[in-house]
C-alpha cells in the first residue's frame, strides 16, 4: 500500500496487480481502485497483460516469446500453488484479531509479573545464602 501511494504521489507509471484470493477491492482505500486500472493474475493471459502493459508504460523491453514460456512455467510453478495455499489459509476477522491483541497484552502483563516474582524470590535466595554459611547449606 506504501509503494502505491509513493508511485500515484510521483506520478510514476504503476500497474497493480493483485493476487488472488484478493481481489480489486484489496485497493478500495487507494488511488488504484477502479478494475480497469488493475491486473490480477489468474491465469498465463493476465501475465502477458502485464508484459503488454510494460510495454505500453516504456518500463523495460519484453520479448514476447521468451516472455511466454517463462509465464506459463510461472503460472504452473509458482502462481498456481501460491494460490491454492493463500486460498486455504484462515481469514482472521477484526474482532478476532482484536481478541488476540488483548489476550497478548494480558500475557506480556502475566510476564512481567512472573518476572517481577522471580527477581523477588532470587534477592531472598541470595539473602539466605549470606545468612548462611557453605556448611550449613549444603546439610
Amino acid at each position: 500500500m506504501c509503494e502505491l501511494g509513493a508511485t500515484w504521489i510521483n506520478q510514476k507509471a504503476l500497474v497493480p496487480v493483485i493476487v488472488p484470493p484478493l481481489d480489486y477491492h484489496a485497493l478500495d482505500s487507494t488511488p488504484y481502485r477502479s478494475w480497469n486500472q488493475i491486473i490480477t493474475l489468474d491465469d498465463v493471459k493476465d501475465l502477458q497483460r502485464i508484459a503488454e502493459a510494460m510495454i505500453e508504460k516504456g518500463v523495460g523491453k519484453v520479448q514476447m516469446v521468451r516472455f511466454n514460456t517463462r509465464a506459463e512455467i510461472f503460472n504452473e510453478e509458482i502462481l498456481i500453488p501460491f494460490v491454492n495455499e493463500m486460498s486455504d489459509r484462515k481469514v482472521v476477522t477484526l474482532e478476532e484479531l482484536k481478541a488476540l491483541e488483548e489476550e497478548l497484552a494480558e500475557y506480556r502483563e502475566a510476564i512481567m509479573d512472573t518476572e517481577k516474582d522471580l527477581a523477588h524470590a532470587q534477592k531472598e535466595i541470595e539473602a539466605l545464602r549470606q545468612m548462611k554459611d557453605t556448611e550449613e547449606i549444603q546439610v
